[in-house]
């Protein structure tokens, strides 16, 4: 099959039985914004995670502290 042979390939709403659910316009932002939460939570406490490990005590090299790269 060639990719420009897409004809060959049924689409779900094709297929017996195997119709998608159908989602409201509502339902798509809800679960976008508990995502960006979710996400957003994740990245604060990966940024809690650096402040804790920049301040980390080196006891071979106590004059210097650890540098962690900026993305």
């Amino acid at each position: 099959m060639d990719i420009m042979d897409m004809e060959e390939v049924p689409k779900m709403s094709k297929l017996p039985g195997k119709n998608p659910p159908k989602k409201s316009f509502i339902m798509d932002r809800a679960f976008e914004y508990e995502t960006k939460k979710k996400f957003n939570n994740i990245v604060k406490d990966v940024r809690e995670q650096f402040k804790y490990a920049e301040k980390a005590y080196n006891a071979n090299f106590p004059a210097e502290k650890v540098h962690i790269a900026e993305f």
